[in-house]
């Protein structure tokens, strides 16, 4: 069984350790490649002391959680892997986690994508967005079957999983390939499953399985404050979808940002009209990409991983 765990690191040295020595204590061994994305605060160091079988790979730019990944799985494909292990850099797993997840997954082989319960550091409650996570529409039964004591299935159905911990079989790789590029940090990991739906694949939560998720008192710095960044993710998400039976939306809506934009022009509302004008010339440079991405994501193939 050859299972390779990829790590993006950046600025990662408050959780790197806890990170690397729980992979090491795991019952189901893997090779551990990390790309670091240009960390200042010693990241690399502490992995070339403490734990010198890992493959560091140190980009000299932070090439973004998707392209870091990317770069790792290249090199797993180079030596023959049956599953890959993402894992973030503020996580860990327990002892059992990816045996569960991979005895889960050779009974499973519809499924893709396999994640196990997110809790917070600490381990005393769930993770708050995964918690969102499995709401009933989501993720059907799970809530049910723990709160009425059924016996638990060895996995549910989810419609998104953060990829703070997947699981990913060689086959899906093969199909799906790598991240898409168009996105650089955020949006990745919902495009990917996006792609994996599409494809016949399905994503899933292991009751059996955890991961320890340290991201709780942290707000992230790219979404708060920069809302333009958070707009053009959500419009990535939303349009890069090649589920998405609608071809013509996008030029909908810069149709319909244009329509407000004059509303609010005539109105004299010229605060409005230019964020909205904004939106609308963000939207049309955005269409030749999806429009690629699109094309290339509906076809099966190792994808952006040549």
């Amino acid at each position: 069984m050859n299972i390779t765990t990829i790590i993006v690191t950046y600025n990662g040295g408050l959780w790197i350790n806890k990170c690397l020595h729980c992979l090491e204590k795991s019952s189901l061994k893997s090779n551990i490649i990390i790309i670091d994305n240009g960390s200042t605060d010693g990241t690399p160091l502490i992995i070339e002391q403490n734990f010198p079988k890992v493959h560091l790979i140190k980009s000299k730019k932070n090439l973004g959680f998707g392209q870091g990944n990317n770069l790792g799985i290249k090199k797993a494909l180079e030596r023959n892997f049956d599953y890959i292990f993402l894992l973030n850099q503020d996580a860990w797993i327990k002892n059992d986690t990816l045996e569960h997840l991979v005895k889960v997954s050779q009974n499973n082989p519809n499924y893709g994508i396999l994640s196990p319960v997110h809790l917070n550091g600490k381990g005393t409650k769930l993770d708050y967005l995964f918690s969102t996570y499995i709401e009933p529409d989501s993720c059907p039964n799970y809530i049910s079957d723990i709160i009425l004591s059924k016996p638990l299935k060895s996995v549910y159905p989810i419609a998104f999983i953060n990829a703070a911990a997947w699981l990913i079989p060689k086959k899906a790789i093969i199909n799906i390939g790598g991240f898409d590029p168009i996105f650089f940090h955020y949006g990745e990991d919902n495009n990917y499953i996006q792609r994996m739906t599409f494809h016949g694949f399905k994503t899933g939560i292991v009751p059996s399985a955890f991961v320890f998720h340290d991201r709780e008192d942290r707000e992230d710095s790219l979404i708060q404050s920069n809302p333009e960044y958070n707009y053009k993710r959500n419009l990535l998400s939303k349009l890069a979808d090649i589920n998405l039976v609608d071809i013509s939306l996008p030029n909908k809506m810069v149709k319909g940002l244009f329509k407000r934009w004059l509303i609010a022009s005539i109105g004299f509302n010229f605060k409005k009209a230019k964020t909205l004008w904004k939106k609308r010339k963000l939207l049309r440079s955005l269409i030749p990409a999806i429009t690629k991405s699109r094309n290339i994501n509906k076809k099966k193939g190792p994808h952006y991983l040549r």
